[in-house]
């Protein structure tokens, strides 16, 4: 318990300010909370508040003493508001309901922190945490944790549920629980991991760590007259980069990806057990006869076909390759590159390599990108397109 008090204190709340801690009565023993963040010094202040003597023990309905846990509220309220006077510029930014407390001082801790602006201190207080030794039994501990979340309501707001407990333990057992609300804190949720790490880093060989839930506020409602949106132009951004990019980048070819497929099982020679065509398609000849229609003169050409099924020919030219990957079914992948950008080298080379297959494939996929240095994202001629020398 104090190793996690500490580590979301650290986490979560600014080392210049003041943490509240509401514990149980006096007499009923330590306040943990109390104790380990005074022993750690991450805060410049500790504020204790110990329930009232004078509050009978109770939990629900007709056991409560609602008149002792009003006139106790009062007097916590009065000493809060002293000590913050004497904290000066020092702010509150943590409240902390420790295992000690019972019911009734959760009761009172929910009631004095249920806005945003509260009447300690005009900044906000960015956390809230409660500790349940037993996540079963105690869930009213963690109710004052979503009482104070509804109330606050709107966003930035985080609330979670750090769960601990010992390794090889049943998924439905108790375990130890931190409920944790985080106010105006827009970067929550990696706090909370730092929180997890750092307890998985001193404890990770015998207890397991996780956060089982991650909630936000509400968005803020705005009557139809009072939405002003702005609009934004272009220039209003920076562009520098994208401008520079386009500048610097050098485009030397295109490379194109084709998927072919069978157009009709009618051509089949042989089927596999599944039905599926499994002639080959001899893509040696198609791939060479497509090339030399389209001036692809290639100057290499390897063919491998002891993979499985089907084939990869490898085929190179003067200004470039085409790889071609026959699946031993009914598709073929064609992975063209050319120092040629021109769109209609690679139109002409598919009609080819269709009509090379007397027209029993056909071209279902296409995808065609610039390749070159500098971060290319464009061909030549979407750059001389462009004036440049304005930008």
């Amino acid at each position: 318990i104090e190793a996690g008090l500490v580590s979301i204190t650290q986490s979560m709340v600014s080392p210049d300010s003041a943490v509240v801690v509401f514990c149980g009565k006096r007499e009923d023993g330590e306040c943990q909370a109390a104790t380990a963040l005074r022993h750690d010094g991450h805060v410049k202040h500790v504020i204790v508040l110990h329930l009232c003597q004078s509050v009978r023990k109770g939990m629900f309905g007709d056991g409560l003493d609602l008149e002792g846990m009003d006139q106790c509220r009062k007097t916590l309220q009065q000493q809060l508001l002293s000590e913050r006077k004497q904290l000066g510029s020092t702010v509150i930014d943590g409240v902390v309901l420790d295992s000690s407390a019972p019911y009734a001082m959760a009761r009172i801790f929910a009631g004095l922190w249920g806005t945003r602006q509260t009447g300690f201190q005009p900044e906000t207080i960015h956390l809230f945490t409660a500790v349940l030794p037993n996540n079963k039994a105690d869930e009213w501990r963690r109710n004052a944790i979503v009482e104070i979340a509804r109330g606050i309501g709107i966003d930035p707001l985080t609330r979670t549920e750090l769960l601990v407990q010992r390794k090889g333990a049943r998924r439905y057992d108790a375990r130890l629980e931190f409920s944790v609300l985080a106010v105006d804190c827009i970067d929550a949720f990696m706090r909370v991991r730092r929180v997890e790490d750092k307890l998985v880093e001193v404890f990770g060989d015998h207890l397991e760590v996780r956060p089982s839930i991650i909630e936000g506020g509400e968005l803020m409602f705005k009557e139809l007259h009072q939405h002003k949106p702005v609009a934004f132009k272009q220039s209003d951004y920076d562009l520098s980069s994208g401008i520079r990019q386009l500048k610097e980048q050098h485009p030397i070819g295109r490379q194109s990806i084709i998927q072919f497929v069978r157009a009709t099982a009618s051509h089949s020679e042989s089927t596999g057990s599944n039905g599926t065509n499994r002639s080959s398609p001899n893509i040696e000849s198609i791939v060479s006869e497509a090339a030399e229609e389209v001036q692809y003169t290639p100057s290499s050409t390897t063919t491998h076909s002891g993979m499985g099924d089907g084939a990869v020919v490898v085929s190179q030219f003067k200004l470039g390759h085409i790889v071609a990957v026959w699946d031993g079914r009914d598709h073929i992948t064609i992975n063209l590159f050319s120092m040629s950008q021109e769109k209609r080298k690679a139109d002409d080379f598919v009609e080819a390599f269709i009509a090379a297959t007397g027209g029993t494939w056909h071209k279902e996929l296409r995808d065609d990108m610039p390749r070159g240095y500098n971060k290319v994202v464009n061909f030549a001629a979407d750059l001389s397109s462009v004036k440049l020398q304005g930008l």
